[in-house]
C-alpha cells in the first residue's frame, strides 16, 4: 500500500527490514516467546506521497463493499433457501408422524382382526363337532330320550 520497498531476512530467526529513508529501516522480528508489556514508545512516519495509498485504500474499500453486498445478498438466500427446508422438513416430520399414527391404527386393527378370526374359527370347529355328533346314530338313539327329559322337566317345573 504504501510502496516502500522491504526485504525478507532469515539470519537470526526471520526479520523483515522496511527501508524508511536513507539508511533508516523499521524491522520486524518473529520471536517465539510472548510479547513484553508496551513501554510507552512510539515511532512516527511522515508519508510524503499520500494520495496514493489513500487512493489504494479507497479501491480496496469499495471493494470490500461490494464484497459485503455480494456477501448480504448470499446470505439472504441461504436464509430464504434454510426456511424453505425448515418448512419442508417440518411438512415431512408431521407426514411421517401421521403415517406412523396410521401404521399404528393399521397394526392395532389387524391384531384385532386377528383375535377376531381365530374366535371365529374356534367357534366354527366347535360347531362342526356338533354337526357331526348330531349325524351320528348314537345322537338318533339319545335324541329320544333327550326329548323325554326335556319334557318332564317342563312339566315338574310348571
Amino acid at each position: 500500500i504504501m510502496g516502500v520497498p522491504a526485504e525478507l531476512r532469515n539470519g537470526g530467526g526471520t526479520v523483515v527490514r522496511v527501508k524508511m529513508g536513507k539508511d533508516q529501516y523499521l524491522q520486524f522480528r518473529e520471536i517465539d516467546r510472548p510479547l513484553p508489556d508496551y513501554d510507552g514508545h512510539h515511532v512516527a512516519i511522515y508519508v510524503a506521497n499520500f494520495s496514493r495509498p489513500y487512493g489504494l485504500l479507497k479501491e480496496r474499500d469499495a471493494a470490500l463493499d461490494r464484497q459485503t453486498a455480494h456477501i448480504h445478498h448470499l446470505e439472504a438466500l441461504v436464509g430464504a433457501r434454510d426456511a424453505q427446508l425448515a418448512a419442508a422438513s417440518a411438512k415431512r416430520d408431521a407426514q411421517e408422524r401421521e403415517l406412523d399414527e396410521a401404521w399404528a391404527a393399521a397394526a392395532h386393527t389387524a391384531e384385532a382382526s386377528d383375535i377376531e378370526r381365530e374366535r371365529l374359527e374356534r367357534a366354527i370347529a366347535a360347531q362342526e363337532r356338533i354337526i357331526t355328533y348330531r349325524q351320528s346314530a348314537r345322537w338318533w338313539i339319545r335324541l329320544p330320550w333327550l326329548r323325554l327329559r326335556l319334557l318332564w322337566n317342563r312339566l315338574t317345573r310348571a
